[in-house]
């Protein structure tokens, strides 16, 4: 069954971010909303394409 966490506010994408900075995460898969656009480009993956697999 796949998961979708949705939460488009910037405060929420820096909380979970802040949260997330103790894993080692290489990639960040996401969709193309706006607020996204604070992750590190060499991190950032917009696609859709590798969701069934994590």
């Amino acid at each position: 069954m796949p998961y979708a966490f949705v939460c488009h506010g910037r405060e929420k994408i820096n909380f979970l971010l802040n949260l997330l900075s103790i894993c080692n995460i290489a990639f960040y898969h996401t969709d193309s909303v706006h607020v996204y656009d604070i992750i590190p480009e060499n991190k950032h993956i917009v696609s859709k394409l590798h969701t069934q697999c994590i």
